[in-house]
């Protein structure tokens, strides 16, 4: 009897493609590990369409690094079958996140599984997707965006209820932050590569605090140090820019450089050019656009922090020579939107800047 199951089981199993081959993948996804993919950056996730009355799937968060104060966060997964409302699920305790729906009506089904926590939190690893049978997944949409950026644009506390919570995967929320919202504005697939508190030529600093006495490796690294990974924490996983080329790369960056004090001219505009250069390199077609962060002139004191990363990050792209590089500031901001976490944007500020970049997008890609 036992071996009738195990030779009924191998059969299922060598009807069904490899894990890869079941759903279509959206963002940076490692496929090396033979255990399954590999998702780490925020908006990866994997879109399945199949037929029969049950789907199920599994999600594994991978062993963490703790930040500089030694924390840890499970990650967050959107989960969309179908027209239901979608579902926010966290990874439990065990690391394991198991989901199953059965009893669904015969015929075809859509399931979309979305990363919502970003980097910092974590690496999840699908383990396991079944289905009654597997259908060929519908196509990418072919606009192309990629969205380089800090805490603004993964999501950072958008969910939050004031400026005084402080960060949790259930309060970050990138389904509903401005690069997501844009993507499907424009019916665009969309990568996001941001890391909170990282910067262009240094990373968040604490004025009111002195630096954490060490750091895990990959806390001291800037964004453009990772830029070109496909799970930041694996130095190995080198990402394969011929693999997916963005029409347009949003760069939200310079934040976290000016948190504490002027980082320096030379050194920020320098660096900064250069990182600009290294995405035109791998994007010689992409239009650039180059974000002014949403900083304030009157904080940090006397640093006029706005009105600098204005004249530097217009200075680098000027540098360039290139008349596809693009410096754009988004709409002030409205004290009614309220703050999340830590003085995060809201969901309602993230709203208003996804309808100003489309705008932006619309007009400079002609879309």
């Amino acid at each position: 009897m036992l071996r009738a199951v195990a030779i009924v089981f191998a059969l299922l199993c060598a009807c069904q493609p490899p894990l890869e081959k079941r759903a279509r993948f959206f963002g940076r996804v490692d496929f090396s590990d033979v255990k399954g993919p590999r998702m780490a950056w925020s908006a990866t996730g994997f879109s399945a369409k199949v037929s029969g009355t049950s789907v199920r799937f599994e999600i594994v968060d991978l062993p963490k690094h703790p930040d500089p104060e030694g924390r840890t966060w499970p990650n967050r997964f959107q989960v969309m079958l179908d027209d239901r409302a979608p579902e926010q699920l966290i990874v439990p305790a065990d690391g394991r996140l198991r989901w199953s729906a059965s009893a669904l009506a015969a015929g075809q089904h859509r399931l979309t599984v979305f990363k919502q926590s970003e980097a910092f939190v974590g690496v999840a690893q699908l383990v396991a997707l079944e289905a009654d049978k597997f259908l060929p997944p519908d196509p990418a949409p072919m606009r192309r965006i990629e969205l380089v950026g800090d805490s603004l644009t993964t999501g950072y506390g958008n969910e939050g209820t004031s400026k005084d919570c402080h960060f949790s995967e259930a309060t970050q929320n990138q389904w509903l932050a401005w690069p997501s919202l844009t993507a499907r504005a424009l019916a665009a697939e969309h990568h996001v590569v941001a890391w909170s508190g990282k910067g262009v030529a240094r990373n968040y600093q604490d004025p009111k605090q002195p630096p954490p006495a060490s750091l895990d490796p990959i806390d001291a690294l800037t964004v453009p140090q990772i830029y070109g990974l496909t799970i930041p924490e694996d130095a190995a996983s080198r990402w394969d820019f011929a693999r997916w080329t963005p029409d347009a790369v949003i760069v939200g960056l310079g934040s976290n450089d000016i948190s504490a004090s002027d980082p320096g001219e030379r050194a920020f505009v320098e660096t900064y050019r250069g990182f600009i250069a290294k995405i035109r390199e791998h994007n010689p077609m992409a239009q650039i656009l180059c974000m002014i962060p949403p900083v304030e002139d009157a904080w940090p004191p006397n640093v006029h922090a706005w009105t600098r990363m204005r004249r530097y990050i217009t200075a680098a792209a000027r540098r360039l020579g290139d008349n596809n590089v693009h410096v754009i500031a988004l709409p002030p901001e409205d004290p009614a939107d309220g703050l999340g976490c830590d003085y995060h944007p809201t969901l309602a500020r993230h709203a208003k800047v996804a309808r100003a970049i489309t705008e932006t997008l619309q007009h400079v890609m002609s879309w």
